[in-house]
């Protein structure tokens, strides 16, 4: 059963005020859509920060994308050496590239 409500002076008026209310509750929540999302970039920002090494070494070892682990880990002699490596004998064979990180790791 639908109930009817008679347009009056004071339901236009409260009609009005729940569109305001609506409105100020769509923006509050776009902003916390933005607060949630620099959240989120934050919290993996220092995450990514936190297990750098790994992450890196994960990288290399699953995708060989030395750029990507070099950028995220880039003092590491250790990954520098495993990435010359496979460039030397493991994998690839790039003299070039091997010297690069090798030089890289000293």
């Amino acid at each position: 059963m639908i109930h009817y409500i008679p347009a009056t002076s004071k339901n236009q008026n409260l009609m009005k005020y729940g569109k305001k209310i609506v409105h100020q509750i769509k923006a509050a929540l776009q902003n916390n859509k933005i607060l949630i999302v620099l959240s989120f970039f934050l919290i993996a920002s220092v995450l990514l920060w936190s297990f750098r090494e790994p992450m890196s070494y994960f990288l290399w070892e699953k995708l060989r994308s030395e750029k990507i682990a070099t950028f995220i880990n880039p003092a590491d002699p250790k990954l520098q050496f495993a990435i010359g490596d496979y460039y030397f004998g493991q994998g690839a064979y790039d003299v070039t590239q091997a010297k690069k990180y090798f030089q890289a790791t000293i």
